[in-house]
């Protein structure tokens, strides 16, 4: 392992990286430190066949670095092969910054599944449930795009078990679809943990109101629920 300074062109993210890690949101306070400072740490790197370097760990002090136009950076050259890139993300991300759900499940997506031998196993779980859910990749995207993947599936686990003893219970994916499609997930949220008092008749109520396209206002579906036929009682 060796410690290089190099110029900054030849440097270059990892592929899974996930976005949000390296917002602006991400960058604030670190920016300011590398700012006054520089980067004091060198950024852990893997060498490509061409000479040029891939981050494995540091995405945020290289961003901060590209933002200030710095020149060149520091970085920590492995002796492991572009091979073990992944690996040694997952590993280096484990161990310097709590990685969150829906930052692993981004990082599994861009990676193209790649990421599964080194997403943990529960997460991994709600990866595989999703995708079965909202078919595949193209679904799990869809969910990370609108911040709602990690907990989605508990919430439409609930919503079945609530609607399971009606005579045609919709299907775990038919609830999905219907919630990502509606743009209800926060609502059901809402209704599973109890911060919005509704009933199982309520939910049918709400979903067969918002199927016809009728427009509404939530507080006074709680108040009057409509039927399923879209009247009031």
């Amino acid at each position: 392992m060796k410690v290089l300074d190099v110029e900054i062109g030849i440097v270059h993210p990892a592929p899974f990286n996930p976005p949000m890690r390296t917002s602006s949101r991400a960058l604030r306070g670190l920016l300011d430190d590398i700012r006054k400072h520089g980067i004091t740490a060198p950024i852990p790197a893997i060498e490509r066949a061409d000479g040029h370097y891939v981050i494995a760990d540091g995405h945020r002090r290289y961003s901060c670095a590209v933002i200030l136009g710095m020149k060149h950076v520091p970085i920590r050259v492995s002796d492991s092969g572009i091979s073990a890139l992944a690996e040694e993300w997952a590993r280096l991300n484990k161990e310097t910054l709590k990685m969150s759900a829906l930052s692993w499940m981004e990082a599994y997506v861009s990676s193209g599944e790649t990421m599964a031998d080194y997403v943990p196993t529960a997460i991994l779980g709600s990866i595989r449930e999703c995708k079965i859910i909202f078919g595949g990749l193209d679904g799990l995207r869809y969910l990370i795009d609108r911040r709602t993947a990690p907990s989605i599936c508990r919430t439409i686990r609930s919503v079945h078990t609530i609607l399971s003893d009606l005579p045609k219970c919709p299907s775990k994916r038919e609830i999905g679809r219907w919630m990502v499609e509606s743009h209800s997930y926060g609502t059901m949220n809402q209704i599973v943990s109890g911060r919005v008092p509704m009933n199982k008749r309520a939910i049918v109520r709400l979903m067969a109101r918002i199927n016809s396209g009728t427009q509404f206002v939530l507080s006074d579906v709680i108040r009057n629920p409509p039927r399923a036929n879209g009247s009031s009682e």
